[in-house]
């Protein structure tokens, strides 16, 4: 009689999945918003007022901060907060 081994696999999920559920990462309805804008010198946070109630109603919100956080040097929105270089600021959703 043959004996086999059964073999458990543990796939473990990229730390990234969570980029499959993002809003803005949909087409559709928010893909005229720009979440990795050129900065004018003058530019103001109430600029990005749509991206940030983008980012308050997304569901991987948490994670997407954490992860511009975890960058450097980013630019770009992460869960409501524009990063640029190493400056953070959070957005106003009003």
């Amino acid at each position: 009689m043959a004996y086999t081994k059964a073999i458990v696999l543990d796939f473990k999920s990229s730390e990234l999945d969570w980029q499959d559920y993002s809003l803005c990462g949909k087409l559709g309805e928010y893909r005229h918003l720009e979440f990795y804008p050129e900065l004018e010198e003058n530019y103001s946070l109430k600029d990005f007022i749509p991206q940030a109630r983008v980012c308050n109603s997304c569901p991987v919100k948490t994670d997407c901060s954490e992860y511009g956080y975890s960058l450097t040097e980013t630019s770009g929105i992460w869960g409501g907060i524009l990063f640029t270089g190493r400056d953070r600021r959070i957005l106003p959703t009003e």
